[in-house]
């Protein structure tokens, strides 16, 4: 409420006095404006420690696999080791595509194109897709495709 004088009659401020009042309200308000600057910095700062902490880290570059895609597999057994062995080669490339033996199998069948392997390739495939899991591992298929498709005096 503003002054008043003995008779009610409101004070009038001389214009130094008026100067100083807007200058105290000019002072006030840069005050309140750097509070109100620091809070945000320090949100802003909370803010980019919790984005840093929950940032995945940065994914390493992809390597490049070298080794080239096998060629398809006919089901000659004189060719049948060095098949496996492409095949080995290009999974080992690229081991974030061949996490399990199931996504090893499938790559080694998918490739599995020709002749009789097709025909093997197909009666496995066709098992997977009947929900069977007709190799519990690697090594139980490779044995398989061994007795099939490797020449005996080669396994």
């Amino acid at each position: 409420m503003p002054d008043t004088t003995a008779d009610g009659a409101p004070v009038q401020e001389t214009p130094e006095e008026e100067l100083a009042r807007l200058r105290n309200q000019v002072y006030q308000g840069e005050l309140e404006l750097e509070a109100q600057r620091r809070a945000s910095y320090i949100i802003a700062e909370q803010l980019a420690a919790a984005t840093r902490a929950r940032a995945p880290a940065p994914a390493e570059p992809k390597r490049r696999n070298y080794a080239a895609e096998p060629t398809a597999f006919d089901g000659d057994r004189s060719k049948g080791r060095a098949f496996i062995r492409q095949c080995w080669l290009h999974m080992q490339g690229k081991p974030e595509d061949f996490r399990t033996d199931n996504d090893k199998i499938l790559f080694i069948l998918s490739w599995m194109k020709l002749g009789a392997a097709a025909v093997w390739a197909g009666n496995v495939t066709q098992q997977f897709m009947d929900g069977d899991d007709p190799y519990p591992s690697l090594v139980d298929f490779e044995a398989d495709f061994a007795r099939n498709f490797i020449l005996t005096d080669e396994a």
